[in-house]
């Protein structure tokens, strides 16, 4: 009963089981892709290598396609000294190490959306979030009766691969769906859009 009324529709005890019983759910660039009309993750740093080029490539191909999909990316603010030094520990890296990876997959985004057709790159916003959430998430088409929300969160210095997941949907107007759209909406707006001048304004800052 209590699994019903949180709306819990997938529960994933580390990552290898992703795709194990959902083929849409295998990656996080499969996830996204099943998306109609928002995307919006929520993120410390999103990822790096292989994985983030094929994130990348289906949200060109959501961005470029003749549907209004709108796309949203909240990475943590590298900025924010406190915020490195306050989740380092937990990540099992130095506070520089992190900010540098959060750069990086900000200046790729922002790459990416100088790629999408200008009269597209509305739809797409780059951010940063100042405070830390308890898990990153992908909110689907939160807005339609079918909309999706997914968690990742790990423990204390856990491997990233023994990271836990869970996904839910609306159940009614006060449940669990809509406290963590409530709460996930107000963190993204509470943070700020970015564009090439932010990562311009760490180049002069180096130099």
């Amino acid at each position: 009963d209590l699994i019903r009324a949180a709306g819990l529709t997938a529960f994933y005890p580390a990552r290898k089981y992703y795709g194990t019983h959902r083929r849409e759910a295998e990656s996080i660039s499969a996830y996204v892709g099943t998306a109609r009309k928002t995307i919006a993750m929520v993120s410390v740093n999103l990822m790096t290598g292989l994985p983030f080029d094929d994130l990348t490539k289906t949200l060109r191909g959501k961005l470029t396609d003749a549907t209004s999909i709108t796309v949203i990316v909240s990475l943590l603010d590298p900025r924010a000294t406190s915020l490195m030094n306050a989740l380092c520990p937990a990540l099992d890296m130095e506070p520089e190490t992190l900010s540098s990876m959060i750069f990086e997959s900000l200046e790729k985004l922002i790459s990416l959306r100088d790629t999408v057709p200008p009269e597209r790159r509305h739809s797409f916003q780059i951010r940063v979030h100042k405070s830390i959430p308890f898990g990153s998430a992908i909110l689907l088409d939160v807005d339609e009766p079918d909309g999706r929300i997914q968690i990742e969160t790990k423990p204390y210095k856990v491997p990233s691969q023994r990271s836990f997941g869970f996904e839910v949907m609306r159940t009614c107007d006060d449940g669990l769906y809509e406290s963590l759209l409530e709460g996930y909406r107000e963190l993204i707006r509470d943070g700020e859009e970015v564009g090439p001048t932010f990562i311009e304004a760490r180049s002069k800052a180096g130099n």
